[in-house]
């Protein structure tokens, strides 16, 4: 699902910008990149940091007391962090096509992000099939309607902190970011 996310992330930036001209390419390379420097800028290390944190956070909530706040059997509280996990994935892969905006959504229903809502959706699909598949493989738990609610909304939740993190990060500077001029 990495390759597909990854995927989807250069269908994207290749719709949404034009070829590059002749002046670009022989114009040399920008000092920004040089020896020793990081390509994360100060937004994209404040993105990782508060994902991480928020995913793990719920996550290990999930793992330890999740039999006792879902009331459901161990199976189902794997298949239930599982999803949830890949889930939080699918929201960061939306929030993450344009580091810069604070809604991730605008934008992606332009005909030129096809490609990227094509594997978006199939990157969903296959995790449908992989959860229902595991049940019958596996001898995992399905997860009923009200266990995929809960799954969805743990994601719409990664994709609310990613929005509410954007607002403050609006006003760091990031004095060598190169997407920022």
């Amino acid at each position: 699902m990495d390759v597909l996310g990854a995927l989807a992330l250069a269908t994207t930036s290749m719709a949404a910008e034009p070829l590059p001209s002749m002046i670009q390419l022989e114009r040399p390379p920008s000092p920004v990149y040089g020896a020793g420097r990081s390509i994360l800028t100060k937004r994209m290390k404040i993105n990782i940091a508060v994902q991480s944190l928020f995913q793990v956070t719920l996550l290990l909530i999930l793992h330890f007391k999740g039999k006792a706040i879902l009331q459901v059997d161990e199976t189902t509280l794997e298949a239930l962090i599982f999803n949830s996990y890949m889930l939080c994935q699918v929201s960061v892969l939306i929030n993450t096509r344009e580091i810069d905006k604070t809604n991730g959504f605008e934008g992606m229903f332009k005909h030129k992000n096809c490609g990227f809502l094509v594997l978006l959706g199939a990157i969903v699909v296959l995790q449908l099939v992989e959860i229902e598949l595991a049940a019958v493989v596996a001898h995992s738990a399905r997860l009923d309607l009200k266990r995929w609610c809960i799954c969805i909304g743990i994601a719409a939740g990664a994709m609310l902190i990613d929005c509410l993190e954007s607002i403050p990060a609006e006003k760091v500077e990031d004095g060598d970011d190169p997407l920022a001029r």
